[in-house]
């Protein structure tokens, strides 16, 4: 289902728009053995204008009632251009209704998360984002091509006009360690350039499906430091953990 406001347009209030699913299948589903990759984006202020913020989080929980438990997690994010890797997510409880709408807390801002696994926080960055289960850890179908862009296996969509928009294909050549080749096409605030030769490559993944490496997805100079995630059956995520307005990408198999 679509919803749309219908208020005219003005300078501070933008028109709203979303879809709505039923609420299930998400951060419920992510209780001990079982996983979930969290995928965020917002700005450093919560404008526009400031800087992009991306993340990606391995989060584990643990239940106590049907509805309460223990949750943690490992955090890679880029807060415009400020880097942390594979660092302890900042929280350690959540707490649900029986529709799974409720909060996860800790010493970062609360999080308000609904069944379908999408999130938001409280803090001034406003970081929304989603939650899927994870079921591989790994890239799977090596030398196929995979179509890479931001909302590709993640709802988390770059925030801000300078984070690089993208849309190709790329081909991881193995199961790691391995690169990566393709076409993509990118489109930013410096213009658009068209079927340039994506270039990359990344390291053996952890067994929680994390890996790192190096990519030129945006046409750069040169190639950056990503993180790498296997999400899903023939899906992955990729971080980038070095510019100031990053990337937050998703691969699926073509």
């Amino acid at each position: 289902m679509l919803l749309e406001e219908e208020d005219a347009i003005a300078a501070n209030q933008p028109i709203l728009a979303g879809l709505a699913q039923p609420a299930v299948g998400g951060f419920a589903n992510c209780i001990a053995p079982a996983a979930c990759i969290l995928a965020g984006s917002g700005t450093t202020d919560g404008t526009m204008t400031g800087h992009a913020v991306a993340l990606l989080v391995r989060g584990v929980g643990t239940a106590v009632t049907t509805t309460t438990g223990t949750i943690a997690g490992v955090l890679d994010e880029n807060f415009g251009g400020t880097i942390t890797t594979a660092a302890t997510w900042p929280y350690s409880t959540y707490a649900g209704d029986t529709n799974d709408v409720g909060t996860i807390d800790g010493t970062g801002p609360t999080i308000h998360f609904i069944g379908d696994g999408s999130f938001m926080d409280e803090s001034i960055s406003v970081i929304m984002g989603d939650a899927i289960v994870q079921n591989t850890t790994t890239i799977e179908s090596p030398g196929a091509p995979y179509i890479i862009g931001e909302s590709i296996g993640s709802s988390a969509v770059g925030a801000t006009p300078a984070v690089p928009h993208v849309l190709g294909v790329v081909t991881p050549s193995a199961a790691p360690p391995g690169a990566f080749s393709g076409t993509l096409d990118v489109s930013s605030g410096a213009g658009n350039d068209v079927g340039f030769a994506a270039t990359g490559s990344y390291s053996m993944f952890s067994a929680t499906g994390r890996g790192t490496g190096t990519a030129n997805f945006t046409n750069g100079a040169t190639s950056i430091a990503v993180v790498i995630y296997g999400n899903r059956h023939r899906r992955f995520s990729v971080l980038d953990v070095q510019s100031s307005n990053p990337y937050l990408f998703g691969a699926r198999l073509q």
